[in-house]
């Protein structure tokens, strides 16, 4: 690539089991122009080690896309924002160390956003399958997922909005199933993924977040005795 051609640097966000990581890899085929970068885990070492990486995708004349859920954005503290407007700001430094692409990064690298819209119970389902399957690091994205309900989040005015699907009919016969039952944290988690918008008020008590986690870890281990790897 020429210090002058245009590429595409496309910033992802969505809940934790939106289904991020499965659209950009359907967008990103082994081999193909396109290269993804999934859960870059903003602010940690990960995406300090990822950002040189992302900058040599792009000076190569591919299109790049990178996906975290600290990238969605909070209506409140706007935290996310910051973070997705500090991430590109890092990935510009790097970009233009070199002489010859010195203060060209917004000449050649067009900014796009996609952001999975807020449908609770869909991601609950596909972090409830992937984990019956054996996919993921159950524990930091249900948490995640539990944190990020209590913060609301909306998207830039050009932003490209996804539907969130899910595939795993099996986990949602048996979330129904399993709503018929007295068990404590039934009634709360049932309110919470039902909800059509954040459960701010609920979930900024921190011992009813903490009882809801502990609802849905109880309710993934009974879906996974149950379900046995077939959903």
């Amino acid at each position: 690539m020429t210090p002058h051609e245009k590429v595409t640097l496309t910033i992802v966000a969505g809940l934790p089991g939106s289904g991020k990581s499965h659209w950009l890899e359907s967008r990103c085929p082994t081999g193909g122009a396109a290269i993804g970068f999934s859960d870059v885990k903003y602010g940690s070492n990960d995406s300090e080690y990822q950002i040189p990486w992302v900058v040599k995708v792009l000076k190569s004349g591919n299109s790049c896309y990178v996906d975290d859920v600290s990238f969605c954005f909070e209506n409140n503290s706007q935290q996310c924002e910051k973070n997705r407007c500090n991430f590109i700001e890092k990935v510009k430094r790097e970009y233009e160390k070199e002489k010859e692409y010195e203060k060209r990064f917004t000449e050649n690298i067009l900014i796009k956003y996609v952001c999975f819209k807020i449908d609770i119970q869909n991601c609950f389902f596909n972090l409830i399958g992937d984990e019956v399957k054996g996919k993921g690091d159950w524990r930091s994205r249900h948490v995640a997922f539990v944190n990020h309900l209590a913060s609301p989040y909306c998207f830039p005015n050009d932003t490209e909005e996804m539907e969130v699907v899910t595939k795993y009919d099996k986990v949602k016969s048996f979330y129904e199933k399993h709503l018929l039952t007295e068990e404590n944290g039934v009634a709360e988690m049932k309110e919470i993924l039902n909800s059509k918008e954040f459960p701010i008020k609920f979930l900024q008590d921190i011992n009813k977040r903490n009882n809801l986690i502990s609802s849905i870890d109880a309710f993934k281990n009974k879906a996974k005795e149950e379900l046995n790897g077939i959903v």
